[in-house]
């Protein structure tokens, strides 16, 4: 069985349901602190364990997510240096955990990632579909739908310590050469409703 070693990068990928269409979103991870080479199953099965722990990311998700999305599994995933068999988990709350419908599939909270530096490499964002109806007011988030969406903010850029070996820290993913991928410094939760273009391609729609 393969081996993963210190700098290896993880993408997590949750996957949701809401009014039929498919969500996700999508967050990377570089290990450290390992004092030998690792097997990445295993690690892969520990990272999902250190996440859905009650300080984690998922719970935090599922809070920031009206009661109508249905959460399916998350996607774990080793892709740097080398790309690797994914694994799916079952970890995720099975609803969102917010007494509320959601606003429509295409409308999200955008929370903005930075590094040390103002460049476009230490930039990035989560978009996170799914949010409450009641959550917005004249097109911003109410402020206490921004203390929900700040505790994630937080989440979204602490390091985890794993059970058995090893550290995960939140990085922007640099796609043309992922090693060098910054580490998450900040994370900016913008006031205001965003709207995406929905994905189809390759999707069969």
């Amino acid at each position: 069985m393969p081996n993963v070693s210190n700098d290896a990068i993880v993408e997590v990928v949750i996957h949701s349901t809401l009014a039929e269409q498919r969500q996700m979103t999508v967050l990377h991870y570089r290990i450290t602190d390992m004092s030998a080479p690792a097997d990445q199953f295993t690690l892969l099965s520990d990272i999902d364990d250190r996440l859905a722990l009650a300080d984690g990311v998922y719970d935090a998700i599922a809070d920031a997510s009206g009661q109508d999305a249905e959460f399916q599994e998350v996607q774990i995933q080793w892709i740097h240096p080398v790309r690797y068999a994914y694994r799916k988990f079952a970890s995720m709350p099975l609803i969102g955990q917010f007494a509320a419908d959601c606003l429509p599939p295409a409308c999200h909270a955008a929370l903005t990632k930075r590094g040390v530096e103002a460049t476009r490499r230490h930039i990035g964002a989560v978009h996170l579909p799914n949010q409450p109806i009641s959550a917005a007011d004249d097109g911003k988030w109410i402020v206490g739908w921004m203390d929900v969406l700040n505790t994630l903010g937080t989440r979204l850029k602490t390091p985890y310590n794993l059970a058995t070996v090893g550290t995960i820290t939140p990085v922007i993913l640099n796609k043309d050469a992922p090693g060098s991928s910054v580490t998450v410094e900040t994370v900016v939760v913008q006031p205001e409703v965003r709207v995406s273009r929905r994905r189809t391609v390759g999707l069969g729609i």
